[in-house]
């Protein structure tokens, strides 16, 4: 994931050394961010992990603040890059709903460092300049989830905000606890097939009559 412009518009002597220097840079920064959050982190140290001088890094990338935001935008641009079908499915179904979920947990599977990350975003809080990103991201799951109630794919019996997050945090802490994102591991029962299968059955509606909730 190093599809990142440098902070500069200045035209580099060499672009095969200098994009070969800012996927170092990209790759290091994921590393120390994943491993420390935002606010433990240093440029010092991205640049030991890159092996290049800390002026380097701020050429680049400008300074912590700008890395850490380029970081999380990478991670955004990837995840709607793969849930994109379901969130501009004007009608998803109870498939689309499926597919979703599995999206999700292969992409916080394969992700790990984006999942410290984000768990580390929780923890420190976004930067003003990602809170607009964040609220756009998190108001078009809402409306693709709204949709799917509308559709009958996902109950309509709980508002789609409380599915939203009961849904993302089972997946999120399940890989957290069951992969080298944290040292706090922890094994299942049930296979990742049958967990989603589960949470499917918990957000599809079931036969029995229920009454609606206000949204």
């Amino acid at each position: 994931m190093t599809d990142i412009a440098p902070k500069t518009d200045r035209t580099e002597s060499s672009a095969e050394p200098a994009t070969g220097t800012r996927a170092a840079i990209f790759e290091a920064a994921y590393d120390e961010f994943a491993e420390k959050g935002r606010s433990g982190a240093s440029m010092r140290a991205i640049a030991r992990r890159a092996g290049c001088t800390q002026s380097l890094v701020h050429h680049h990338f400008g300074s912590k603040n700008d890395l850490w935001e380029a970081a999380s935008r990478d991670i955004a641009k990837l995840w709607f890059k793969l849930s994109s079908d379901f969130l501009d499915d004007p009608e998803p179904d109870a498939a689309a709903v499926r597919e979703i979920l599995q999206t999700l947990w292969a992409f916080w599977q394969t992700n790990p460092r984006a999942l410290r990350m984000g768990t580390w975003l929780l923890l420190e809080g976004a930067l003003d300049e990602e809170l607009e990103a964040h609220h756009q991201g998190h108001d078009r799951i809402l409306s693709a989830f709204r949709r799917a109630q509308q559709t009958g794919a996902v109950r309509s019996d709980i508002p789609v905000d409380v599915i939203v997050l009961a849904v993302y945090s089972a997946i999120t802490q399940a890989c957290l606890v069951t992969m080298k994102a944290s040292s706090f591991q922890i094994g299942f029962e049930s296979t990742p097939e049958e967990i989603i299968n589960s949470l499917c059955r918990l957000v599809q509606p079931s036969n029995e009559p229920r009454a609606k909730a206000a949204r």
